[in-house]
């Protein structure tokens, strides 16, 4: 059992942190908190999770549409 960040276990997911710790909270993945960040443990549940992709899908959308009004120049 390997003991990942809530960063490498997104990146191995292909999600956001926060699709992470989600999953946390909702206990589909087996974590402990050290020193107010948690540290996932990647046993068969890590591996069985996936993200939901629809839900990566629409937060991506969000976050380049505001990323594109931020760029924007006001008249």
């Amino acid at each position: 059992m390997e003991q990942i960040s809530v960063a490498d276990a997104a990146q191995r997911k292909g999600c956001s942190g926060q699709a992470v710790r989600d999953a946390i909270k909702k206990g589909l993945l087996d974590s402990v908190m050290i020193g107010g960040t948690y540290i996932i443990m990647t046993t068969r549940k890590f591996e069985d999770w996936s993200p939901n992709p629809n839900y990566q899908k629409g937060g991506r959308a969000r976050w380049s549409t505001s990323k594109a009004k931020k760029g924007r120049k006001s008249a």
